[in-house]
């Protein structure tokens, strides 16, 4: 069974800037962290994704997804300075890094024998005044099982953030707010996630809009990598 303890470490590069060698560099770091099982690189496109409500604070070129085998494990990575810190030479580059400590709950498996032709990652920010606490349960109890009936959704999952750290952040940056979850969905195409997702506020969409403040939504193609345990 898979493991839902994922460490997501979010980058957004500065403005007319390429990944350098260091990404690569950082890349080796993410995946020499103890106890590391699986590493998913997530490219954001750059496609649109018109969504009903503000964009959040943080929109990543990069996401990248490390599973561990248990909580412990987990956060114990989010600790790891050496490791998670990036490079001077990748700092030069960098708006901002930042590391969530989750717990992935897959509402729709995506099938392992195939690969769907389009997945969407989503920050979500919820409205200021609901805790995290608050959010979440309406999240798995309300708004997760209405999404999960959606015929056209090939894999879906919500991932829960329950620590988090900053790592770098660039000067004149204003001060990060970090999402209280990530969506993670899987669709055929653009035109099954826009009829599926009304842009116009209403169905599923514009009832979550009452509850979700900002959302950052990417189209990404991803990378597995296996890893091997304690490498």
């Amino acid at each position: 069974m898979k493991s839902p303890h994922e460490l997501l470490v979010l980058v957004q590069f500065r403005s007319g800037t390429q990944p350098s060698s260091g990404w690569e560099e950082y890349l080796g770091n993410l995946k020499r962290l103890p106890g590391a099982v699986r590493l998913v690189e997530n490219v954001a496109t750059g496609e649109d994704v018109p969504m009903p409500m503000p964009l959040g604070p943080l929109v990543f070129d990069r996401l990248v997804q490390v599973v561990f085998p248990s909580r412990d494990a987990l956060l114990a990575a989010l600790q790891h300075d050496s490791l998670l810190t990036p490079a001077p030479s990748l700092e030069t580059g960098l708006q901002y890094a930042i590391a969530l400590a989750t717990h992935r709950k897959d509402l729709i498996a995506k099938d392992a024998a195939i690969t769907p032709p389009l997945k969407r990652m989503s920050l979500q920010f919820p409205d200021p005044a609901k805790t995290r606490g608050e959010f979440q349960t309406w999240w798995t109890d309300v708004h997760g099982p209405k999404v999960a009936k959606l015929d056209a959704l090939l894999g879906y999952s919500q991932i829960h953030v329950i620590a988090e750290r900053c790592m770098y952040l660039a000067e004149n940056s204003p001060d990060i707010r970090f999402p209280d979850g990530v969506t993670e969905l899987y669709l055929q195409s653009i035109e099954s996630m826009l009829a599926t997702f009304q842009p116009q506020g209403t169905g599923i969409t514009g009832q979550a809009a009452q509850m979700i403040h900002q959302l950052s939504p990417r189209i990404v193609r991803e990378e597995v990598v296996q890893l091997p345990a304690d490498a």
